[in-house]
């Protein structure tokens, strides 16, 4: 997204604009890294929730912080998490307040769920980043559909239309782009945009998933079909 709005502001004024990206798939490597670093355990979240279930007032988060070994940013994430799970409130930006528990070991199990799918969405992110980096099609097709804006290349403009990298073969393209599938394993998605043989799917459960065309056009049911 930020990357997005840096190149947009290179062209408010109408004028032509070149536009560099600096990549190095090493790169993805850490923040995947740092990314399976940050998952916050059950018994983590256990004892979290314990500590706010102890005090029958709103409880400040900076009370919580500074008797808490998570980082401010692991410790606001966990806080998402349990309100998911309708383990706590967040009455605004400073203050959290316990809620009745139902099935203690069965909310906890939400929580997690949540936090798995946050992580999963957050990984497909960083592989769009480098599908984007290292496509050989219309890189003004692949960034729009990446924010659900149809446009089928050439742009003629990106390095690789004026290098016309884009293959010339015709390819397997079964769903309308922004079309609504459902998945026999990952449910609800969108079609983004096909990439030679392949197309790339956003999901509401496990965030962007790309397949094999042929491959897929069978395990999944066009919802926008006439």
């Amino acid at each position: 997204d930020a990357y997005y709005q840096e190149i947009g502001r290179a062209g408010r004024d109408g004028e032509p604009s070149d536009i560099k990206l600096f990549y190095h798939p090493d790169d993805l490597k850490l923040q995947r890294f740092l990314g399976s670093s940050g998952t916050i355990a059950r018994e983590e979240l256990l004892q979290l929730t314990q500590q706010i279930q102890s005090q029958t007032d709103p409880i400040a988060k900076a009370a919580i912080q500074a008797d808490s070994s998570l980082s401010a940013a692991k410790l606001g994430a966990a806080f998402t998490y349990l309100e998911a799970a309708e383990l706590i409130e967040q009455l605004d930006t400073d203050r959290i307040v316990s809620q009745p528990i139902n099935d203690l070991e069965q909310q906890l199990d939400q929580a997690e769920t949540v936090q798995q799918r946050q992580h999963t969405a957050e990984q497909s992110q960083l592989q769009m980043i480098q599908d984007y980096a290292e496509t050989n099609t219309c890189r003004r097709e692949s960034l729009l559909s990446y924010f659900g804006e149809p446009f089928e290349g050439p742009c003629n403009r990106c390095d690789n239309c004026r290098q016309q990298a884009a293959p010339t073969d015709q390819y397997l393209q079964p769903f309308p782009l922004g079309s609504t599938i459902i998945h026999t394993s990952f449910g609800r998605g969108q079609v983004l945009r096909y990439e030679a043989d392949k197309v790339v799917i956003l999901f509401e459960t496990v965030g962007y998933k790309t397949f094999v065309t042929e491959l897929i056009a069978d395990a999944v049911r066009c919802m926008d079909s006439p």
